[in-house]
């Protein structure tokens, strides 16, 4: 269960969490300014228009206790172009700001206002929520601050009453509007009752007063003149009933039936002094092509002042009669029976069909009806205006949210944008970097290894260059034990042989298996120096091949291409000088 608060103080518990409710047991609030109807809105074919099916009468309630201080707001403050509302229980202060904005700007600097005959359920916050719309322009700008100043203060409290002076002063209209409905229950019960005692309504303007004229003018006065009591307190032209309860039941018979008398009499009146006043308005201005100037408006107009009509009831009664002539029978049996001041309202051009219709049907019989009719569709038409207006103000704070949004938009997407170019800038030098950290990797690793492979060809051509000096060491020896040799030889060949004991052959025998020995020896040492020479080539070949391979890993496409063209002719050089060998 919620609690929730009514305007004169009353707490009601109600099994809902709205913010706001009605509440409709308001059988002894009748009379509170603050009671809104309620019920369906239903098509009405009369008025062609949705008429609220009045089913009773609620009072709006919120779930805190009721703020009765009156202030004024704006989304933006007073110094710009947003509406201004200003929210209050105060009616009467509503309405002073109303009529003060309405003569204060009549160029519509500022537009809106409050109205006690259209009350709107949803405008009711804590107080009533009334909006006034500047223009948009710098005069709209200046109206809203003046309306500001002139009623609030800064911080939008009011300036001529405080909260609590408020408070009392709601409090009491409740209790006098409940009064004043305790005081009149049994007029309107009355007439409730019995609706047809209620006189037709009509005014004794409607047909002006003779001037000094012929004998033959029609006395518009005597025709219009008010059917008075003894008290003056009633008239047929004010629509207020007379009181006849003083008088004997034989007098106030007599003077009903004198009432109707009149009542029809007025009525016929007026249908043929508007029929004859057409009548002259055809032969005068209709015909004024046909016959001398005479015939004219002037003369129209000068002839009906001559009658004791004036110019305005002179067309009035035209419209009138404009009225009955397009009427059909059964409508004209229905505006026969209306009153003069209702034929005026309807005849008028500014009159709505539905209205006009309306009369015609019968549906519409009082000219009360009939401004009561008129109040709703102007209460429809401004609750319309403001509503479109409303719309208006809204569209256009979309349509700038909107912009905004779209502005907005378009930076967060160039500030997108400008974060991915970044973005690819960085993650471009973050590719070079690691580009140039791998390329630095290889070319450190490829040093490494170039060094290594330097380091072990160096060794590899130190082995070969002990290796060659060894071989050379070993010729060197070779070749001096063959010189020793043959100088032995030759010492022996110097040397006298006796022929007794040497025998010549096997000198000679001798001699050639040591040069035999000696050339054997020489070709194995030049072998073993030309095997030690290919290897220590292979070798070194070897080595520069590991050097140039890693070399050429860091070269581009292109020059490998043409390295490799080369290394190809020289390996096809190579196989063929071996297959020759």
């Amino acid at each position: 269960m919620t609690t929730y608060h009514c305007k004169c103080g009353r707490v009601v518990k109600k099994s809902t969490k709205a913010s706001t409710t009605g509440n409709r047991d308001t059988g002894d609030c009748v009379g509170c300014p603050y009671l809104l109807p309620y019920g369906p809105n239903e098509w009405s074919e009369d008025q062609k228009s949705f008429v609220q099916k009045v089913a009773g009468y609620e009072c709006r309630m919120t779930d805190h206790p009721v703020d009765y201080a009156s202030h004024a707001s704006s989304c933006g403050g007073p110094n710009d172009k947003t509406v201004l509302h200003v929210e209050s229980l105060d009616f009467d202060f509503l309405d002073t700001i109303t009529e003060w904005v309405h003569e204060e700007f009549k160029a519509d600097e500022l537009t809106g206002g409050f109205n006690r005959e259209a009350l709107r359920a949803p405008e009711y916050m804590d107080g009533y929520r009334m909006t006034f719309y500047p223009a948009q322009n710098k005069k709209g700008i200046e109206a809203k601050q003046r309306l500001f100043r002139r009623f609030f203060h800064p911080d939008g409290t009011r300036l001529d009453m405080n909260p609590e002076e408020e408070k009392a002063k709601i409090l009491a209209d409740i209790e006098d509007g409940k009064t004043v409905q305790r005081k009149e229950p049994k007029m309107n019960k009355a007439y409730e009752k019995n609706p047809h005692d209620k006189p037709q309504e009509c005014t004794a303007e409607e047909i002006e007063n003779p001037t000094s004229a012929p004998d033959f003018r029609v006395d518009a006065e005597d025709a219009m003149a008010p059917a008075q009591s003894a008290a003056g307190t009633a008239s047929l032209e004010d629509g207020q009933g007379f009181d006849y309860s003083g008088l004997t039941q034989k007098t106030e018979d007599a003077l009903r039936w004198a009432e109707g008398q009149i009542r029809d009499a007025r009525r016929k009146y007026i249908i043929d002094v508007a029929e004859a006043v057409a009548i002259v308005h055809e032969e005068l201005v209709q015909n004024l092509d046909e016959h001398s100037n005479q015939y004219s408006e002037e003369t129209f107009v000068a002839w009906c002042r001559y009658v004791g009509i004036s110019k305005s009831t002179a067309y009035n009664l035209l419209q009138v009669n404009a009225l009955m002539s397009g009427a059909t029978p059964e409508e004209m049996a229905q505006l026969e029976q209306a009153s003069p001041s209702l034929l005026y309202a309807a005849a008028k051009p500014s009159a709505p069909a539905e209205l006009v219709q309306a009369v015609k049907d019968g549906d519409i019989t009082t000219h009360k009806q009939y401004q009561e009719a008129m109040a709703r569709i102007k209460a429809l038409e401004s609750e319309n205006r403001e509503l479109k207006h409303e719309n208006e103000m809204e569209r256009k704070e979309q349509e700038g949210a909107n912009a905004a949004a779209m502005k907005f938009k378009a930076e967060c997407d160039r500030r997108a944008q400008d974060q991915q170019r970044l973005e690819g800038l960085v993650e471009s030098a973050n590719q070079k970097a690691d580009l140039a950290a791998q390329k630095s990797t290889e070319a450190w690793e490829q040093l490494v290894a170039e060094k290594k492979a330097r380091k072990e060809a160096e060794k590899e051509r130190d082995k070969a260059t002990n290796e060659r000096d060894g071989a050379r060491q070993a010729l060197q020896a070779a070749k001096l034990r063959g010189d020793k040799l043959k100088e032995e030889n030759e010492a022996l060949k110097a040397q006298p042989i006796e022929a007794a004991v040497v025998d010549q052959g096997e000198v000679n025998r001798r001699a050639q298996e040591i040069a035999d020995r000696q050339t054997s020896e020489q070709a194995e040492e030049s072998q073993r120096n030309a095997y030690d020479n290919v290897l220590l080539s292979l070798r070194s070949i070897e080595n520069n091949w590991t050097l140039a391979i890693n070399a050429f890993r860091s070269l581009p496409a292109d020059m490998q291409r043409g390295l490799i063209d080369k290394l190809l002719k020289f390996s096809a050089k190579v196989k063929e000088d071996t297959q020759c060998l």
